[in-house]
């Protein structure tokens, strides 16, 4: 066992105890320090958060505007009515009113392109390179995704409007449209504008842009999902029992996963974590492949097999299906061979074959974790919708990402406060290379920040539009790059 020396290393001030490491780990992942065989007689005193940390800098107050100001605009976006327009008729005393949101489409289509491009260079082996390679690389595929996106964009703002036309001129209650050509204006100067601040926070503020888009979109979404429990809770067909216990479920779920994300960043563990959740959220895709098995019944014409089953039947093949992804995309994104493969790459004379058997010690509970996990959400929201009168519209998936991009600001006020002025220089979107790579610049002793790592974790490769950047000091960028480009 191996002990960090240093009184002001991040981890003995936030816990108070020297951070152990395993005899083959040669530096502190987290200050840089070389590591001793003794354990320090150094007791670190508890300290405030304001000593624990340097006052904040200029640059960082700076940051901190532009994170704040870019999630205010786009609340805005998301709340704003692009257009309010009124039906020609009166019921019941009151003008029919219908508002369409002015960021009525989000960052839906663009999520679809990233990963679009994203699948297409995985299958396609000349293109491979471009996806694990360096920034340069990785910028032609996010300029290629963002045009796809706003192609994706235009064929959605043209079937609304199309559609919207068509309804109201067959409607015997036709609705006082807009003109088409205000409404394509305010959508893509809106949806553009979304783009651009996302790219802007990337560059300027202190999170990845589209993982702050995203908790700014839930945290919207949350204001309807409370009033979908307040109503009926007034109502009484609700009662406090059945509230508490949804407050209960949400806030256990979000507890474990914040404190499983904030376990694979300390370093403590060596070759090789494995990060939660080990395969993304696989309810999602749980969710995708029943409404596509629904989808290619309707094209044929045919009744879909699920819409005759029973509720618990429908819950038990959803959790089925999220249990068996989570092993299956765990496995494959932690394979144990293909970590060591990658851990030999970035740290030069490794013993790989510790690595593949480390990996093959921590990947049965990390699957297993991730398997649980999103087996309980599946059977958490299940229960919560069948109460009565209670259709809740919180997005469970919503609620964790928006707990994990909160983790990621966290690690990256912390590390700007530390370090000083941080640069990117490379992307990472393998998550199990992430880690061999923080090991290698440790062992340099350059300061590394792995930001975004807490949300990637949940998306894994179908999350492209949310790299982990490898973030070192101004002062030592130029031999990052180099230790990083040798490999």
């Amino acid at each position: 066992m191996k002990y960090c020396p240093s009184p002001t290393c991040p981890y003995a001030l936030k816990h108070r105890r020297p951070l152990e490491y395993r005899d083959d780990i040669v530096v502190c992942a987290d200050c840089g320090a070389t590591l001793t065989e003794a354990a320090p007689t150094f007791v670190p005193k508890p300290v405030s958060a304001r000593a624990t940390a340097p006052p904040m800098s200029r640059e960082m107050r700076s940051r901190l505007v532009v994170t704040l100001v870019g999630a205010a605009v786009m609340a805005c976006g998301f709340l704003a009515p692009a257009l309010t327009f009124s039906s020609s008729v009166f019921d019941d005393g009151a003008l029919g009113q219908t508002v369409v949101p002015l960021l009525q489409f989000g960052l839906e289509p663009f999520l679809l392109a990233f990963v679009l491009v994203e699948v297409v260079v995985f299958v396609v082996p000349g293109w491979r390179a471009l996806r694990v390679g360096n920034l340069a690389a990785r910028a032609t595929l996010t300029r290629v995704a963002l045009v796809l996106g706003a192609a994706a964009l235009v064929i959605q703002i043209n079937a609304w409007v199309r559609g919207a036309t068509a309804a109201n001129a067959d409607s015997m209650a036709p609705l006082d449209l807009p003109s088409p050509g205000l409404l394509w204006a305010q959508w893509l100067a809106a949806h553009g504008a979304l783009i651009g601040l996302a790219l802007w926070v990337s560059r300027r503020g202190l999170l990845n842009g589209f993982a702050l888009a995203i908790a700014v979109d839930f945290a919207v979404e949350l204001k309807t999902s409370a009033l979908s429990v307040y109503e009926p809770f007034l109502e009484m067909s609700v009662t406090l029992g059945q509230v508490l216990v949804l407050l209960f479920v949400l806030v256990a779920m979000v507890a474990v996963a914040v404190r499983l994300a904030r376990s694979a960043s300390t370093g403590a563990l060596g070759p090789t974590v494995v990060p939660f959740p080990a395969s993304g959220f696989t309810i999602v895709g749980a969710g995708a492949a029943i409404s596509l098995l629904s989808t290619f019944s309707n094209l044929l014409g045919v009744p879909s097999p699920l819409a005759t089953l029973n509720a618990e039947v429908y819950i038990g093949i959803y959790a089925f299906l999220t249990i068996d992804l989570a092993l299956l995309l765990g496995f494959l994104f932690f394979r144990p061979r293909a970590v060591g493969a990658l851990w030999a790459r970035w740290v030069k004379g490794v013993d790989e074959t510790s690595v593949v058997v480390r990996a093959r010690a921590l990947l049965p509970k990390a699957l297993g974790v991730a398997a649980a996990f999103q087996a309980f959400m599946v059977i958490s929201i299940a229960a919560i919708q069948s109460w009565t009168a209670l259709r809740i519209a919180i997005s469970t998936i919503g609620l964790v990402s928006a707990a994990l991009v909160a983790v990621d600001f966290v690690e990256e006020l912390r590390a700007r406060r530390l370090l000083g002025p941080l640069v990117a220089i490379r992307d990472v979107h393998r998550m199990a290379e992430v880690e061999a790579i923080e090991y290698a610049l440790g062992q340099a002793r350059i300061p590394v920040l792995m930001r975004s790592r807490a949300i990637r974790a949940a998306g894994q490769f179908f999350a492209p539009h949310l790299p982990v950047e490898v973030m070192v000091q101004t002062s030592r960028a130029v031999e990052a790059r180099a230790l990083l480009d040798a490999a």
